[in-house]
């Protein structure tokens, strides 16, 4: 018997079989490769997703910060450091030179002023005199005004006193280097001649001005309740600390809105 045909349909068949099988394989692992790559990108766009969901749900709901907590406390500015160097920041000694008989708690102002600056440089007859000085010549300005019916509304110390003068040209133009401890200091910084405001605005007046007129001591209090407090202080208040009955009697006033109180020489 032949088994030669046999053989051969057998390995026909193996092969076809084989064939048949490799080729399953290979769309199996192609299928299987497709359906991976499918699902990563299938992940990774859920994912994106849920990022972008997540990301509007934490805007929407993120804690609003309280404007009361993040507020932070701004330091105290006073209204002082606002007019430095200018004319509220002064004593007004219009008054001095526009009446006759100016008030004594303005003289005595001016006369302790004028010692506390230049009291170490000066002799007591030399500032008597230098006080009259300006007085006068006021005086005589304003009556020869007077006289051409004009109306002066200010002074300058230029105007008041003689340049010529060393002593005079010193006070005005004062030294290079100055402070209240040492050099001496133009008689301009603290001082100015205008009709209308109050000999003294207590909330606009310069540290240094209120140092010169009521001392280092009464001075701190006031700057120190007022940055205690943060805001000027009423005139009682004010009163109460510099307890100068004699320069409280004077015209003074809080700020430059508020009224002048006028209370007895």
């Amino acid at each position: 018997m032949n088994i030669l045909p046999f053989i051969t349909v057998f390995l026909l068949v193996f092969a076809l079989l084989s064939s048949s099988f490799f080729v399953n394989v290979k769309e199996l692992l192609a299928e299987k490769n497709a359906h991976t790559t499918y699902m990563a990108e299938l992940r990774l766009a859920r994912d994106k997703e849920q990022t972008i969901l997540y990301e509007k749900t934490k805007r929407r709901h993120r804690k609003r910060p309280n404007p009361a907590k993040q507020k932070k406390e701004m330091p105290y500015i006073s209204a002082r450091t606002r007019v430095k160097n200018r004319s509220a920041s002064k004593l007004n000694l219009y008054r001095l030179l526009s009446e006759p008989k100016p008030p004594k708690t303005l003289q005595k102002s001016f006369s302790q002023l004028l010692n506390n600056l230049y009291g170490a440089k000066l002799s007591k007859q030399e500032l008597t005199l230098l006080q009259k000085t300006l007085t006068k010549q006021g005086h005589h300005l304003l009556e020869k005004a007077m006289k051409k019916s004009d109306e002066i509304t200010e002074f300058s110390l230029t105007e008041l006193l003689d340049v010529s003068n060393p002593i005079h040209y010193k006070i005005l133009r004062g030294t290079h280097k100055h402070s209240l401890k040492e050099g001496v200091v133009p008689l301009e910084t603290f001082v100015v001649f205008e009709k209308g405001p109050s000999p003294l605005q207590i909330n606009l007046a310069s540290p240094e001005l209120l140092q010169l007129l009521f001392g280092h001591e009464k001075a701190k209090k006031v700057l120190d309740k007022e940055k205690k407090e943060k805001r000027g202080l009423k005139l009682q208040e004010f009163q109460a600390i510099v307890s100068d009955q004699v320069f409280s009697s004077m015209w003074i006033q809080t700020s430059t809105k508020s009224k002048s109180y006028n209370q007895p020489q």
